[in-house]
């Protein structure tokens, strides 16, 4: 009797101790930066169901070939009034960051953090879809969209929104510049030319960007 309460004490104990272990990855792939990025994704694709779908295709997590590796794009939002490209920002704290600056500024009351200027980095998100789709560069939109809880403590630039501003910012845009067919067309180049949405294609994409920035030996 006693052997068997130990033993039962003993596997109630490994299931705790595993639920804690799961628990604690669970938390850390969350709080990582791949893991927040996710939850900024997934929390603006919420907010873009508001589109509908009757003139609004949303593409998510797009990773294109360039000719230095690739490039992966949030979201894109493809309708008759031009493509939006979007890069999400799942931040908070205070944001400092002009257009002209290579890096921007994220900023707690006891630490500072540095990261790239989105503007450029979704320059280089509608560069490619010009290029890869022969469009006009009249009929990309770039939006930076950040999470509600980061705070600008500058004049916010026109396209740089709150993930609850997205919508209604796309909806502004009613100027006609793609015809049903057109529409069709490029989805379809895209859905073509688009890497697989695979562990493979992010890992790939994720070590093309590490050795982009990391410094040379010399």
């Amino acid at each position: 009797m006693l052997t068997d309460h130990l033993l039962s004490s003993l596997s109630i104990a490994f299931i705790i101790i595993l639920v804690l272990l799961i628990c604690m990855t669970i938390f850390k792939k969350i709080k990582s930066p791949a893991g927040k990025g996710a939850i900024g994704e997934n929390l603006l694709k919420l907010h873009l169901r508001k589109l509908g779908t009757k003139k609004y295709q949303v593409l998510n997590n797009v990773t294109l070939p360039t000719d230095d590796g690739t490039t992966q794009i949030d979201h894109i939002v493809l309708s008759p009034f031009g493509l939006f490209v979007i890069e999400t920002k799942n931040m908070q704290g205070w944001i400092f960051g002009e257009s002209h600056q290579a890096q921007w500024t994220q900023k707690f009351p006891t630490q500072s953090f540095s990261f790239q200027n989105p503007l450029r980095q979704n320059y280089k998100h509608t560069q490619t879809l010009i290029e890869s789709l022969n469009l006009k560069p009249s009929t990309v939109h770039s939006i930076i969209a950040f999470h509600e809880k980061a705070k600008f403590k500058q004049p916010r630039i026109q396209n740089v929104l709150y993930f609850n501003e997205v919508v209604s910012y796309i909806q502004q845009h009613q100027k006609t510049v793609f015809s049903t067919a057109e529409i069709s067309a490029i989805h379809h180049k895209i859905q073509a030319i688009r890497k697989p949405n695979t562990r493979k294609t992010q890992n790939d994409h994720i070590q093309h960007l590490k050795n982009k920035h990391t410094p040379k030996k010399p």
